[in-house]
């Protein structure tokens, strides 16, 4: 009996080991075999880098555009929200955010990282382009529904406070509506042709290849005072009381601050390359009608983008703190991180890697566990 179960047993693996390398030799590299199982599976490459959709024009063409980052499930509930790892008919947690919460481009966002170290049913309503006017309407239309204990706000400074200043009026489209209208991910293979000097990559000082986006380094060179005064930061305001305000009374309110990656790793990028960086680097301003945008013709010095680095994060820290959420600055532990070697974004990417997603909801599930809970 025994032996006819070893045998069912060594069958099985012989079986499944021929089929691998039979999959292996006719279709390709075995991460891919998940794109053959499942619809909702996704390959993200180098080449697919946000940064170089941007402005291939400043980066040297990648050796090999098609090197697969993540083989992963994207899998969505009805309203097109990324599925929770974790699935659960009531969500003790709602989080709200953009396309870092969201965490399209790896296998297991934040939120996930979060809800297996609490143990903490979580759901997450993070979606890419979404600012501050998005995440009231979505928590409002959607969050509130879930009756949570604990609301966790993932604010990004680059992309939540340009938002600010648009004239956006809800309702928005659901994110299964906005994903309906996505092309198919095609990686970047080439340079874009315009005659503009070559930038990137650049080199950190443990050796490691990077982009930046170069808009994220301009609004990085936005100080306290602008910011304070400008119409982008009155709607933020004016977002996040309402979501506080809405909220149960007993309910912890949590705003955690994603840092960008030029807010993480400008410090320590190698010194020759700073001059190239911040060539056609912007100031930020106020417009007449007092939103802020980002102005060529002013000459930017290495001082004054690494003095105003913390601003932001520092100005919404107090401003939410101000209205009475919990506030996690990310920059702290990240910037820890990012001293010691690590690389915590993909490298022509605006968006963390797996490395990334993991310490952010480490962090914040210690956080939440010693605030909330």
């Amino acid at each position: 009996m025994l032996g006819n179960i070893l045998l069912a047993v060594v069958g099985t693996i012989v079986g499944i080991g021929i089929a691998l390398g039979a999959f292996v030799a006719f279709i390709g590299d075995i991460r891919l075999l998940p794109t053959y199982l499942y619809d909702d599976a996704v390959v993200f490459r180098s080449g697919n880098g946000d940064i170089l959709f941007w402005q291939s024009e400043y980066s040297t063409p990648l050796e090999d555009p098609f090197e697969i980052l993540s083989v992963h499930r994207l899998q969505l509930d009805e309203i097109g929200f990324r599925l929770p790892a974790r699935v659960a008919d009531d969500y003790t947690v709602v989080t709200l955010g953009d396309s870092y919460t969201e965490g399209a481009n790896v296998a297991r966002p934040w939120a996930d990282v979060f809800a297996s170290e609490t143990g903490l049913a979580t759901r997450n309503l993070g979606f890419r382009g979404y600012g501050t006017q998005h995440y009231e309407y979505i928590w409002e239309t959607y969050g509130q529904a879930e009756n949570p204990d604990i609301v966790i706000l993932g604010f990004f400074g680059a992309n939540d406070i340009a938002t600010g200043g648009l004239d956006l009026s809800p309702p928005f489209p659901t994110p299964r509506e906005s994903r309906a209208q996505d092309a198919p991910a095609i990686p970047v293979t080439t340079r874009a042709d315009i005659d503009v000097p070559i930038i990137y990559p650049i080199t950190l000082e443990n050796g490691e290849p990077l982009t930046f986006l170069t808009d994220y380094i301009s609004w990085m060179n936005a100080d306290e005072n602008t910011l304070l005064q400008s119409v982008n930061y009155n709607v933020i305001r004016e977002n996040l009381t309402t979501i506080y305000d809405t909220a149960d009374d007993d309910t912890c309110m949590v705003f955690v601050y994603l840092p960008s990656k030029p807010e993480v790793y400008f410090p320590y990028v190698q010194p020759q390359f700073y001059d190239a960086i911040l060539q056609d680097q912007k100031h930020v301003l106020l417009n007449n009608n007092g939103t802020l945008h980002i102005v060529e013709d002013f000459e930017i010095t290495l001082d004054k983008v690494l003095n105003n680095r913390p601003s932001t994060g520092n100005v919404m820290m107090d401003l939410a703190d101000d209205i009475g959420y919990e506030t996690l600055n990310l920059i702290d532990a990240f910037d820890s991180a990012a001293a010691e070697g690590e690389m915590l974004f993909y490298a022509y990417d605006t968006h963390p890697n797996q490395a990334g997603q993991t310490l952010a909801g480490e962090t914040i599930a210690e956080f939440v566990e010693n605030t909330c809970v």
